[in-house]
């Protein structure tokens, strides 16, 4: 059987370069038509340099994800309200470790848990997404918690 696609395999033939040229101004002519060009390049480079990015949420006017860099240990929870996106949570340069979280109906809080080293050990807290504060209240060793047991009330 003859593998038709085998000049492919070698960058410095001819015709391998002639066909990526051919398939790179077939790209270009279509990027450069869309208004929104900058934009899908900004957006193409941030995601290049994400290893992880969970499905997103809506709740309310905002959007939450996991994501986690290439650069980064443990992932971090974005928000997104409109064309602004901000780290929510990071626990990146301390001993804890985000297990999960969940946002309330209206995305003006979310309650998440965290444990130490692994352990799974779970402590639950709430954050304002408004103001990024943590409310006082929290459940410290929640033991290892069913996040399937865990919902908001009441449109909060």
């Amino acid at each position: 059987m003859t593998d038709t696609f085998s000049y492919l395999e070698n960058t410095d033939n001819a015709e391998t370069k002639d066909f990526y040229r051919r398939f790179n101004n077939v790209t270009d002519s279509y990027i450069s038509k869309n208004k929104n060009y900058s934009m899908f390049v900004d957006e193409l480079t941030r995601v290049s340099k994400t290893d992880l990015r969970g499905l997103p949420y809506i709740a309310g006017n905002r959007t939450f994800y996991v994501e986690r860099k290439h650069d980064s240990q443990k992932p971090k929870l974005v928000m997104e309200t409109g064309d602004k996106n901000e780290i929510l949570l990071d626990f990146d340069n301390t001993e804890e470790s985000l297990d999960f979280w969940y946002p309330s109906d209206n995305g003006e809080y979310v309650l998440f848990g965290t444990s130490v080293g692994g352990n799974e050990q779970t402590t639950i807290r709430v954050v304002e997404t408004s103001t990024k504060k943590f409310l006082d209240d929290s459940i410290p060793f929640a033991g290892f918690t069913d996040q399937g047991g865990i919902c908001w009330l009441n449109e909060t």
